[in-house]
């Protein structure tokens, strides 16, 4: 049944993220683990990867909220929809998204406080604020 449903979920999603209205270009910045040592900062530097992705975004209400339970999630929380094909397009695949990330929007560095799947079509990301 799913199946006969994805080429309509794909179109719809995809209207979505190329509306002007709608669509956000952020920076997914990807912690990949420590690098070499930082001569001039004299510690090992944090190893990240930054991609430019289209995403939704939106603010938790009441009703959203509700799916979470008792994560930190709350009511005006900022989230993220982002297509699966865009993050695989960037190179990034589903297990590749964390809580170590954090995503960059505009002058704003948000850390990711949840990453919800919706099936395989798309991810919503939460971050605080």
């Amino acid at each position: 049944m799913l199946a006969g449903l994805a080429p309509a979920i794909n179109a719809t999603l995809k209207m979505l993220t190329q509306d002007p209205l709608l669509r956000k270009v952020i920076t997914y910045r990807h912690y990949t683990g420590q690098q070499e040592f930082n001569e001039e900062l004299g510690y090992p530097e944090d190893g990240k990867q930054d991609y430019s992705i289209v995403a939704i975004p939106l603010r938790h209400d009441e009703k959203s909220i509700q799916l979470y339970g008792e994560s930190k999630v709350q009511v005006g929380d900022l989230l993220y929809i982002i297509r699966m094909r865009d993050l695989t397009d960037a190179g990034l695949s589903q297990t590749d998204i964390t809580q170590k990330d954090v995503i960059l929007d505009g002058d704003e560095i948000r850390k990711i406080q949840d990453i919800s799947w919706i099936l395989t079509f798309a991810v919503s990301i939460t971050v605080a604020g």
